[in-house]
């Protein structure tokens, strides 16, 4: 995942648990920094209840920690995703194989540039963003 960021040139779609991604912004707070300084835009997406107050503050304060002032991360809330996932620039994915871990690299994935595959995920995010909310 930190070679896919470090190598995006447009675009970076992700969508995980709320735990997972309050560990996936810190984890990969360096390499997002600077794709968005490149001009790439990120779209983050967290399953889980956008009325939960305690999560609203808790990604509120990770955003100012780890990322702030980064007007082209774009964080949302959906009540239910089919798949995590991590997508590049439409060209390569990182799809878990597992929801069973609530701990972000305890999954295992499968990782595809077969444009066929990476483009059945793209559809799988851009329909959870599409249902998604701003917390």
């Amino acid at each position: 995942a930190n070679n896919m960021i470090a190598a995006a040139e447009k675009k970076i779609d992700a969508v995980y648990a709320k735990k997972q991604l309050n560990q996936f912004i810190p984890v990969f707070s360096d390499p997002l920094k600077q794709a968005v300084k490149r001009g790439v835009k990120a779209r983050l997406i967290a399953q889980g209840s956008i009325d939960d107050p305690d999560y609203k503050g808790m990604l509120t304060q990770i955003m100012k920690k780890y990322l702030p002032n980064s007007p082209n991360i774009e964080v949302r809330s959906a009540e239910d995703a089919m798949s995590h996932s991590l997508v590049v620039d439409h060209k390569e994915a990182l799809s878990e194989t597992s929801l069973e871990n609530e701990y972000l690299t305890r999954n295992p994935s499968l990782w595809t540039n077969n444009k066929g595959f990476v483009a059945l995920i793209s559809l799988n995010f851009e329909s959870v963003w599409a249902v998604s909310q701003k917390p």
